[in-house]
């Protein structure tokens, strides 16, 4: 029998873009695999919720969600949305919130954030 190795990322975020790897076919197909594996990560994550949830509290269930939006952006403005709200969840991780709001009840949450276009409005 193997022995069980429990490990932890060396980070706590990643971030890698096309600009890092184009031009690059075994790059951007590793990157391409990080993005479907993210996508699966995302939909395993938001299905133990949904099975979770009703253990914990009014507040805390309050306080999670999901949403979207459609909007029409250019690539550039698509480019600056994604870096304000990075710039707030970096805030957030490090940890400009406890000064406002105490530690109360914290606990890791997960972020997600997946922008791509619309593809039934065509090109």
């Amino acid at each position: 029998m193997g022995r069980e190795r429990v490990w932890r990322a060396a980070h706590e975020f990643t971030s890698i873009s096309l600009g890092d790897v184009a031009g690059d076919p075994d790059a951007e197909a590793a990157l391409a695999w990080l993005q479907d594996e993210y996508f699966r990560q995302f939909s395993e994550k938001a299905r133990e919720w949904a099975e979770a949830r009703s253990r914990w509290s009014v507040e805390w269930r309050e306080a999670t969600g999901a949403s979207d939006s459609m909007m029409e952006l250019t690539p550039e403005e698509l480019t600056a949305m994604q870096d304000e709200i990075w710039e707030v969840a970096q805030r957030y991780r490090a940890g400009a919130a406890l000064s406002r709001h105490g530690a109360g009840e914290r606990r890791r949450v997960h972020f997600f954030v997946h922008c791509f276009p619309d593809l039934e409005a065509g090109r």
